[in-house]
């Protein structure tokens, strides 16, 4: 979920899974490469900066938010971007 943070957008962060707690449970529409396996494979580059604040529980993958506290460190969305764009690509 990108957020604004002092210039940096975080995809994956504590505020990002609030949010998405929100966005999913209210609106019609489904979380794209915002689960815990997106997460893992971004994670493993040390993308990010540690997370801060209280966990989260990401109600449509609470396993993304034990992955978040396991790895403890956000994702900006410059370390997904490869994905998104080649998701667009392939239609």
């Amino acid at each position: 979920m990108a957020l604004a943070r002092g210039g940096r957008k975080e995809r994956y962060d504590w505020g990002g899974c609030a949010i998405g707690n929100v966005m999913f449970g209210r609106l019609p529409v489904a979380p794209r490469r915002f689960d815990a396996a997106a997460y893992r494979r971004s994670a493993l580059h040390g993308a990010g900066r540690p997370l801060t604040g209280e966990p989260v529980v990401c109600s449509w993958d609470p396993e993304l938010a034990e992955a978040m506290r396991v790895m403890g460190h956000g994702v900006e969305d410059e370390h997904v971007l490869a994905e998104f764009l080649a998701d667009l690509h392939a239609g």
